[in-house]
């Protein structure tokens, strides 16, 4: 195994933050009797992302044991749709305890509903794996706008989920009069929004947002109005292997954690008199 580079932990805090949401710990603690073929696995694979990180470990056969090393380890994933090979790099970590850890990285992105198997190889043998089945994208519908120039939202359904998305966030691509270049805003939703039937519901503040678009690109309140290119919602659902975090059935001589998260955007038509009470300029184009 080449090692790359020597980096903080700071720059790996990339999923130990969101991986504290499932109970894992930095510290791979659990032991093996075979520990040149048993390995721990804890990361996830990012749609929103083109670098997939995941930490790698060498189970002790004691707890007094030296941890094992990674010579001679390769790490790659394989899509298994398209059987393409992906091989990672490594690199060492400081752990909050002083102590050095393997992160590996790839240098692609996952996409929707295709299954991707991390292997862990040594001396050429392949000694341990992990499945994970990327989110579909989900049907959805945005209800008809309601209220007053004060008070102007609307309802999105996002159809087959029960439950609130890991993220939600919403998008306006607006441009200044006599400009073509859009520039985007992103309003990330923290409300929890509710059941429906055949799925979950939130409200989207469009008057509320304007606001909030108007102030984060410097544009006077009361000046000439924007112009709207476009509105879309932003949803990010975690893989099934989060459910089963806890006691996981994805891995093949290994524990630990491995799971997916798919991003993805849902983009809505608003209607020219809805653009009008918004006080912006409809330049909205097909989806």
């Amino acid at each position: 195994m080449k090692r790359k580079k020597y980096i903080s932990l700071v720059f790996g805090v990339w999923s130990f933050s969101l991986l504290s949401v499932i109970g894992c710990e930095n510290v791979i603690s659990p032991l093996t009797d075979d520990s040149d073929k048993v390995f721990a696995i804890h990361g996830f694979l990012d749609m929103a992302a083109d670098t997939q990180f995941v930490r790698v470990s060498a189970l002790r056969s004691a707890i007094l044991a030296e941890q094992p090393g990674l010579e001679n380890v390769v790490v790659q994933s394989v899509d298994q749709n398209t059987l393409e090979v992906v091989v990672w790099s490594d690199l060492v970590i400081e752990l909050d305890d002083g102590t050095e850890g393997i992160l590996f990285f790839g240098l692609f992105t996952p996409m929707s509903e295709r299954t991707y198997e991390l292997q862990v190889l040594k001396d050429g043998n392949l000694v341990a794996t992990g499945k994970t089945t990327l989110p579909e994208s989900p049907p959805y519908f945005a209800g008809t706008p309601s209220g007053d120039t004060l008070q102007f939202s609307q309802i999105i359904v996002v159809e087959g989920i029960t439950g609130r998305p890991f993220e939600v966030g919403i998008r306006y691509e607006v441009s200044r009069p006599s400009e073509d270049l859009p520039e985007t805003v992103f309003i990330e939703y923290q409300q929890d929004g509710s059941n429906t039937l055949g799925g979950w519901q939130f409200e989207v503040f469009l008057k509320r947002d304007q606001f909030s678009v108007l102030q984060q690109i410097d544009w006077p309140l009361f000046g000439p109005p924007l112009e709207l290119r476009r509105v879309s919602a932003f949803v990010s659902l975690k893989s099934e292997e989060w459910a089963n975090a806890s006691n996981p059935d994805n891995f093949e001589n290994a524990h630990g954690f491995f799971g997916s998260v798919g991003r993805f955007e849902l983009p809505w038509i608003l209607t020219p008199d809805d653009v009008g009470k918004l006080g912006y300029v409809d330049r909205q184009g097909p989806l």
